[in-house]
């Protein structure tokens, strides 16, 4: 069995680290994009197993990541856990069809939970 590969969309670099750190560090494959643009190409060629993503972000922000997503053969029903520092995080995610939504500043160890139970009951 090949360890999954996770997809980080999250525009503040610092997060980004420390997220991919905690799901390298749990044994993960792990890619990661600044933006929305940038993470769809690199869905396209890498077809992640699970998707974390942040909202509010430059060039392509996460609300027009799902909607392009979605639209893509084989990974329409990727699960998807929003992250946000928004009010109503849950509601978006919920009309986004996320699978689950955190509100920034989130736990890391939730998230690390979180990412874990999906993919176990994914496969």
């Amino acid at each position: 069995m090949t360890e999954a590969h996770i997809l980080i969309v999250e525009d503040d670099p610092s997060l980004r680290d420390v997220v991919t750190e905690a799901l390298t560090d749990d044994g993960y494959q792990v890619t990661s994009a600044e933006d929305g643009a940038s993470a769809l190409e690199l869905a396209r060629k890498r077809h992640p197993d699970l998707v974390i993503l942040d909202l509010m972000m430059p060039r392509m922000n996460g609300e027009q990541f799902c909607a392009e997503l979605r639209q893509i053969e084989g990974l329409a029903k990727l699960p998807i856990i929003v992250v946000s520092a928004a009010r109503g995080t849950e509601e978006t995610g919920i009309r986004l069809g996320a699978a689950a939504a955190l509100r920034k500043p989130f736990d890391l160890f939730e998230l690390t939970d979180k990412v874990g139970g999906l993919l176990a009951s994914s496969n």
